[in-house]
Order: C-alpha cells, then sequence, then structure tokens
C-alpha cells in the first residue's frame, strides 16, 4: 500500500556508496543521473554545523488508496522518527509532483531541480525522451 524509503544515514566521514549493480542500463544511468544531482545539494556546505543527515527517497501509494492524506502522514511520522534519532537536516528526492505535494507541507524547500526533458546520462543520451515537458525531479530539504 505504502513505500517510504530512508535510503540513508549520511555522515561527514562516509565513503561515497559503491554503484549498485542493476539489471538494465537505463536503471543505472537513472541512478547515476540522481546521484549526481544529489550531489549539487552540497549538505555539509550548506550546514557546516551538522555531521550527519538523512536521506529519504521513493514514496510511492497504491492507486486505490491515493487522495486519503496516507503520502502526508507518513512524511509526518518519519520526519517524527527522523527528529527523534537526532536528524536535524534531511535530504529528500522527489520525481512525482504528487510526493511533492505531500512533503512541501512540512515545510522542506528546493535546492535542485532539473526538467526531465533535460536529464541526460554520463554518455550524453536522453534519459527521459517522452517525458513531459512540464514534469521535473528536484532535491529538496527539510530542517527538523
Amino acid at each position: 500500500m505504502v513505500a517510504l524509503r530512508v535510503v540513508n544515514e549520511i555522515t561527514r566521514s562516509q565513503q561515497p556508496e559503491k554503484t549498485p549493480e542493476f539489471e538494465h542500463s537505463h536503471n543505472k544511468k537513472m541512478y547515476d543521473y540522481m546521484t549526481s544531482m544529489a550531489a549539487k545539494c552540497d549538505i555539509f556546505k550548506r550546514y557546516p554545523e551538522i555531521d550527519k543527515y538523512a536521506d529519504l527517497f521513493g514514496i510511492s501509494i497504491n492507486p486505490e488508496y491515493r487522495q486519503q492524506g496516507i503520502a502526508t502522514e507518513t512524511y509526518r511520522r518519519c520526519l517524527i522518527l527522523l527528529k527523534k534519532r537526532g536528524f536535524q537536516v534531511v535530504r529528500c528526492g522527489f520525481i512525482s509532483r504528487f510526493s511533492r505535494r505531500a512533503a512541501y507541507k512540512f515545510g522542506c524547500f528546493q535546492v535542485v531541480k532539473e526538467m526531465c526533458t533535460e536529464a541526460r546520462a554520463h554518455d550524453g543520451s536522453l534519459l527521459n525522451p517522452n517525458a513531459d515537458p512540464e514534469d521535473y525531479k528536484e532535491y529538496c530539504i527539510f530542517e527538523l
């Protein structure tokens, strides 16, 4: 019914994550693209006083349960939990306007935005050649 993935606790001393293996080359290209977007957030430069932050990505609600406030409640509870665990900053990646709408209710703000029609892999190929011209990917920050 619902999935929200807390990708990681990122620390200042942490080594870069090894790229996972993917069955399809497009998934690897998309992973690399989102990773390069995430790096543009530069959280530790933006917040020199912190030593860690939480990284969220990927909320999904089964279509039959949408428009019932489930995403909003999931974000609310997740942010409460992360604050209790000592996080002051949470980075969150969005690829869906629906998940963005729920998250923005809790005061996140955009730090990186790229239009889907312009998203390119390292080899220069378009990642989403048939993307909606209005759609975009973004990374936002919650300050807890």
